[in-house]
């Protein structure tokens, strides 16, 4: 009665493991096909964001043309204000020689006008006094040469003869006199006359001289004017573009942060299954983790922790180690420690942004990862040395420069490599 059970939980047993033995591969399968296809995922999301790194850097790109253009214009407004404050200044001094002249010429003027009325008044008094000595000599001619006789012949006495003698001698030199005198006044004022005259054309020609200047200042500040306000429409323009620009640079940054978010979530449910094949443990390596790049003169381009690439804020989970100038070009990198190699690509795709790149498990929960190689060496399942060439240093992958990406997580959790591995003194950094 026993044996029966038995043979029936052996036969169950035996189905059992046949079916797990059937369905092995097919989970191995779906495993891989999962990893596959999140890969695939992933690469998706890089060309998105390569295209919207390509549209943020048109964009910056055409900001930095339209800010240029922004800068020169104000330069050139700069000096056109200027040019437009110096042209008032010197239209203001202008202004106010002429109107100092036009004073001075009014003045003269005045004076000229005044002159001119003495003149006048003089000349009417040596007409008044021509025309009574007119009268007198008609008088004297029409009495004849013996009047001025008689007039003195017929003095009842000597002294009355004197007195006459002398009355008429005395009306006479006053007479000459008077209009001597008034000449002579009709001459200085003549003089003076002609000397403001002179003066007054001498002011108008400078001050027509001062008209011609002041109306070239005020064509050559009209044309000013006219071009600053081109230049301030223009001005305008370019800053409703730059606004413009600047939504558009917001946009997609908003976009390319959306499509990195989108793709650290597929790396990570990339790493939940490549950590599945991972060991666990204390985080310590037997004689510790060595440099990757095992040469003299290598300098840290990129450190662990936040940075801005392209306008977009994101955490860099590794450190960027190179090589100057074209001496970073055909580097071998080497395992950091012994370990396993749990996964390598080396067919050219995106691999979210690592290119050709490698995993190294190291036992105990530690992780070395190297991005953006040329060439890996090694394939996924192969053990390796520590010090070991592993791969080719390259920029491959979302990169702008050789260099190796290198990446250290504990128990799948991505750490500072400067925290685990041996940095040689000569290493440098350059951000």
């Amino acid at each position: 009665m026993n044996k029966a059970p038995t043979r029936v939980f052996s036969s169950v047993l035996a189905i059992i493991i046949l079916f797990m033995a059937a369905m092995a591969p097919q989970m191995f399968v779906y495993a891989a096909n999962d990893e596959s296809d999140l890969k695939n995922q992933i690469d998706r999301i890089e060309d998105q964001i390569k295209e919207s790194e390509k549209k943020i850097a048109d964009i910056n790109k055409r900001k930095i043309t339209v800010q240029k253009n922004v800068d020169d214009l104000m330069v050139e407004i700069g000096e056109l204000d200027g040019q437009i404050t110096n042209y008032n200044t010197k239209i203001s001094l202008l202004d106010k020689s002429i109107e100092k002249l036009n004073k001075n010429i009014e003045e003269n003027q005045k004076k000229i006008d005044k002159i001119e009325s003495k003149i006048k008044k003089q000349e009417d008094e040596i007409a008044e006094i021509q025309d009574l000595l007119g009268q007198r000599i008609r008088a004297s001619y029409m009495a004849g040469e013996t009047s001025s006789l008689e007039l003195l012949m017929g003095a009842d006495s000597f002294e009355t003869f004197l007195i006459r003698l002398e009355l008429i001698t005395r009306i006479s030199e006053h007479d000459a006199k008077l209009i001597s005198g008034i000449k002579e006044i009709i001459k200085e004022l003549d003089e003076s006359k002609k000397d403001l005259d002179i003066k007054k054309l001498d002011l108008e020609k400078e001050k027509s001289v001062l008209d011609k200047d002041k109306k070239s200042l005020d064509e050559a500040k009209s044309e000013l004017d006219s071009k600053k306000r081109s230049l301030n429409s223009n001005m305008a323009m370019l800053n409703i573009r730059m606004r413009s620009l600047n939504s558009q640079s917001e946009m997609a940054k908003r976009t390319q942060q959306a499509l990195e978010d989108q793709k650290d979530a597929f790396e990570r449910r990339l790493d939940a299954l490549l950590n599945g094949h991972t060991s666990t443990g204390t985080g310590s390596v037997s004689g510790g983790l060595i440099w990757p790049l095992p040469y003299k003169g290598t300098y840290i381009t990129s450190g662990y922790g936040y940075r801005t690439l392209n306008g977009v804020t994101k955490f860099h989970y590794g450190i960027d180690i190179s090589m100057p100038g074209a001496g970073s070009y055909n580097k071998t990198l080497v395992s950091s420690a012994d370990g396993k190699v749990i996964f390598a690509s080396n067919d050219g795709s995106f691999n979210g942004g690592y290119g050709n790149y490698l995993r190294i498990d190291h036992g105990n929960g530690v992780v070395t990862v190297y991005g953006h190689c040329y060439t890996v060496y090694v394939k996924t399942g192969q053990s390796v040395k520590q010090g070991q060439a592993v791969a080719i240093l390259g920029n491959s992958g979302n990169s702008t420069g050789p260099h190796v990406h290198y990446e250290v997580r504990i128990n799948g959790e991505k750490k500072n490599p400067l925290n685990y591995v041996t940095k040689p003194s000569d290493v440098y950094s350059k951000y």
